[in-house]
């Protein structure tokens, strides 16, 4: 399985080391493991104002695939976005996890065409909508090395068929 990571926006101010630190670690364990990360974000902000951004916080290394709403022509949850975005990861959708924060784009988007999807808890807003269901849940985004380690533990586990 491999990987695909989403931005919730620009961030900064009070505790943003600390969010900083958590993603330079998660990101260089990701890489470890799954060998790709990419980003789909919707934004009306020019690339190269993300890429600062990402530059500056020392994680544009990390991800090289990203999709931009503003220049791509499409916002999520339209299936293309997503499509291309794992095109240039050479990453098949039953191969991917897309995380994000809202149930709309970031979890039913990427379930539509066949990728996990880990729903980011926001500690802004509460969604609910019984009709999307994430694949995983998590508080932080440091629980998600846990969630996707238990799913290769299930997939590495011998299925014996009974007749």
């Amino acid at each position: 399985m491999r990987c695909m990571l989403h931005t919730r926006g620009r961030h900064g101010g009070h505790g943003a080391l600390t969010l900083l630190e958590v993603m330079i670690a998660l990101a260089m364990f990701f890489m470890a493991v799954f060998a790709v990360l990419g980003l789909v974000s919707n934004t009306s902000w020019s690339p190269a104002m993300h890429d600062a951004d990402l530059e500056r916080f020392g994680l544009l290394e990390f991800l090289p695939v990203r999709v931009y709403s503003s220049t791509f022509g499409m916002e999520k949850p339209h299936p293309s976005i997503y499509r291309h975005a794992l095109d240039r990861l050479d990453v098949a959708p039953a191969e991917a996890v897309f995380i994000g924060d809202k149930l709309d784009v970031d979890i039913a988007g990427p379930q539509k065409i066949g990728m996990r999807a880990v729903l980011l808890a926001s500690p802004y807003r509460t969604e609910v909508d019984e009709a999307i269901v994430p694949d995983a849940w998590i508080e932080t985004i440091d629980a998600l090395p846990d969630v996707l380690e238990a799913w290769d533990r299930i997939l590495e586990t011998p299925v014996i068929a009974h007749t």
